[in-house]
């Protein structure tokens, strides 16, 4: 079965497009440590609808990792649920390397940042621990003619989400993309939890892939006209 589940992930990986690779999710383990889907246990696949779910046990947790193909790219979630509550701070529903085959100390970071300074178009060779974090949407281009890596969270959001960037020894090697959502003290005392929904995108060019993204975004409706009028003893506008 495990055997399985690793070809089923690397059909996934090859279909997402180009570069990614190695694909998993993470949990804390109660020793301060983390566990994710190696150590779990009667994992199943199905490749119905054109994705891929993975459901399974991790200890005393059940859950369900599902992708699911939209607008050229990928809806991933993960959710859990268990006896007892779930007992985590924090679920990372997405890990993967993207390695394009080429340097990428270059390319250009899309970041929203925590910070004024780590907002806008960042190389990665300047990439500092900080500004690894993001929020919303991240990803990694060689130009703007030229697809790359594109990620962002479903909006809106119920949950705070960080979705990192992470440089490997050197940029030439690549680079980890992590989501994770970081869950409120009641909804991580609970027996059921979910992380924030995230698409990915390797297969268009930044403006494309925004544009993409932003279709699932929900129109609000325009606000209602104020009152506007006037009678004998008042007015109001």
């Amino acid at each position: 079965m495990e055997r399985e589940i690793d070809a089923a992930l690397t059909r996934l990986a090859e279909r997402i497009g180009p570069g990614v690779r190695d694909l998993s999710f993470h949990l804390p383990a109660a020793d301060g440590g983390s566990t994710g889907l190696t150590q779990a246990e009667s994992v199943m696949a199905d490749e119905a609808d054109g994705g891929l779910t993975l459901t399974g046990r991790l200890g005393r947790l059940r859950f369900r990792w599902a992708f699911s193909p939209w607008q050229g790219g990928w809806w991933v979630t993960l959710d859990l649920a268990g006896e007892g509550p779930i007992g985590a701070a924090a679920l990372t529903s997405l890990v993967l390397r993207y390695d394009p085959g080429e340097p990428v100390a270059g390319w250009r970071v899309p970041t929203i940042g925590r910070h004024v300074e780590d907002v806008g178009l960042l190389r990665v060779a300047d990439l500092s621990p900080r500004a690894e974090d993001g929020t919303m949407l991240r990803g990694v281009f060689p130009s703007a003619d030229r697809p790359g890596l594109f990620v962002g969270s479903r909006i809106p959001q119920r949950c705070h989400q960080v979705l990192r960037l992470r440089r490997f020894e050197t940029p030439e090697r690549g680079l980890e993309l992590t989501a994770v959502t970081q869950l409120p003290e009641g909804l991580a005392a609970s027996h059921q939890a979910s992380a924030e929904p995230v698409w990915i995108c390797v297969e268009r060019t930044l403006t494309a892939a925004l544009a993409a993204f932003a279709e699932h975004v929900p129109l609000r409706p325009a606000p209602a006209p104020p009152p506007v009028g006037w009678n004998s003893w008042d007015y109001y506008y």
